[in-house]
């Protein structure tokens, strides 16, 4: 339930008009990207990020998610986009994976931290996992979920 509020962000974003999102039965790799407009080595992995949004198998395979943390902020540069709970997302990651630091650009794939690298695609998962379904247009989404039956 935590990401639905994160997927109506996602999807808002794109501004897209009248649209249906089914990811189908396999389970959806979650990619996210940590970044702000205020780190210099970020713009490459936010491009990178933003090609996904009009590839073939959003939704289907994955689906990218992009959040601006604050802690660059007091440095000067006030990332618009920035928010504390973005933050304090990373940071929980952090501690999860015994770390002591966060970075941008940050990314993880589906809970775990992920070297980015060769800015590869993570494959189609063998999990079947039950539907992500989203709908509607860009000022309002309808997001469901329908676990896999037994």
């Amino acid at each position: 339930m935590r990401y639905l509020f994160f997927l109506f962000i996602l999807i808002n974003a794109i501004q897209i008009q009248a649209a249906e999102y089914n990811s189908g039965d396999k389970k959806v790799q979650m990619i996210e990207l940590y970044s702000s407009e205020g780190c210099s080595s970020c713009p490459p992995a936010d491009r990178w990020l933003a090609k996904l949004y009009k590839h073939p198998r959003l939704w289907k395979d994955f689906v990218p998610i992009e959040f601006h943390v604050d802690y660059w902020n007091r440095l000067g540069w006030i990332d618009p986009f920035s928010h504390n709970q973005f933050t304090s997302r990373q940071r929980q990651y952090s501690r999860l994976w015994r770390k002591s630091k966060v970075y941008t650009p940050g990314f993880i794939l589906n809970g775990e931290e992920w070297e980015l690298g060769s800015q590869r695609i993570p494959g189609a998962s063998s999990v079947s996992a039950g539907v992500l379904k989203a709908q509607g247009d860009k000022n309002k989404y309808q997001v469901s979920y329908t676990p896999r039956t037994k």
